[in-house]
């Protein structure tokens, strides 16, 4: 099956990734998501996480957060067999077999301890069954959410410990109910960040953090605007920003990104 995988690469080269020739590859939007879980938002001075990403795909957000964070060990929960193979290629290309590791397993049968992680990460499929899919099957089965947001975060609230981190990429469509599911799960201290296309367009995409069984106030931070104006939207530059995060020179400050 390992002949089925392209090599590609991240943060300018830095990070080896095989991905599925066909189906679900890894975007810009969640290369920003694996660089935006920012220490500065986590209220704990600890050097080490223990960190479970939920639908790790190939890895390459568990890849990027190791980049720019050493010392966490993340566990990658992924349904598909290829994406697992990829993904253990993937830890092994980057000499991260001590850090990282996946296992191949359904969010509804988790093969971990309750109340263990410290954080836990997810970009979750993004279409309903009222979407139409792709032609390519393994890209359709990525973004299908197939189970309804509230049981994504119930698995992450499984995991976590008290006043542990949910921290997820979602898009702008299912702001709300992801912030109602959040609330029902007993999650607070909400810290929001959108992303913006463009600076005249609306965001399409939040980074959400927050805080299991936390009663703190929400924050709602000014967002980051990832393409320089173009008239050519297709073709519009990153911005310079953007583009030193893609690159890997820096991670995503919440509080100062122009």
């Amino acid at each position: 099956m390992l002949s089925q995988l392209v090599t590609n690469h991240l943060l300018n080269k830095k990070i080896i990734l095989n991905q599925p020739k066909n189906g679900y590859r890894i975007s810009s939007d969640s290369v920003i998501f694996a660089a935006s879980c920012d220490k500065n938002i986590i209220k704990s001075k600890r050097k080490a996480y223990n960190i479970i990403e939920l639908g790790c795909g190939a890895g390459g957000v568990m890849l990027v957060h190791h980049y720019h964070h050493r010392d966490d060990t993340i566990i990658g929960i992924e349904i598909d067999t290829l994406n697992c193979q990829a993904a253990q290629k993937n830890i092994i290309a980057n000499h991260a077999e001590d850090k990282l590791f996946v296992m191949q397993a359904d969010i509804h049968q988790l093969p971990l301890n309750k109340n263990d992680a410290d954080i836990v990460l997810m970009n979750p499929p993004w279409y309903g069954r009222d979407w139409s899919p792709p032609q390519n099957p393994r890209k359709a089965k990525a973004l299908n959410m197939t189970d309804d947001i509230k049981q994504w975060i119930s698995a992450a609230s499984y995991l976590l410990k008290d006043k542990g981190y949910l921290h997820m990429l979602i898009r702008s469509e299912d702001l709300l109910i992801t912030i109602a599911a959040l609330l029902s799960k007993n999650f607070g201290g909400l810290q929001i960040l959108p992303l913006y296309s463009f600076a005249n367009k609306p965001a399409h995409r939040f980074i959400i953090n927050a805080r299991k069984a936390s009663h703190e106030d929400a924050l709602y931070y000014r967002g980051l605007i990832i393409h320089e104006y173009s008239l050519h939207r297709q073709r519009a530059p990153y911005s310079q920003y953007v583009t030193s995060i893609l690159n890997g020179d820096i991670s995503l400050s919440w509080h100062d990104n122009t």
